[in-house]
């Protein structure tokens, strides 16, 4: 990501979709980050939100995943 509104920097994130049987797929989204100078408390949440929003707008244009949790994400900033 070459600019973002995000409260980070240096985030490399990864996009994947794999077939997991007929009609089926699993979508895995990972990003690693560390948390920009000005950052504040709330700087992981709004990672965490950007996450969301995808996988919102998924559901949005392909329907829903049976069984899927939709609110559960797990954000940390990368720390050496």
């Amino acid at each position: 990501m070459e600019q973002s509104a995000l409260p980070v920097r240096d985030y490399a994130g990864e996009f994947r979709i794999e077939p997991v049987g007929a009609g089926a797929s699993r979508v895995i989204w990972s990003a690693h980050f560390e948390l920009a100078e000005d950052a504040d408390g709330r700087a992981i949440e709004r990672v965490r939100q950007f996450l969301h929003s995808g996988t919102e707008n998924l559901k949005t244009r392909y329907g829903p995943i049976p069984g899927y949790d939709y609110g559960h994400f797990a954000c940390r900033p990368f720390r050496p």
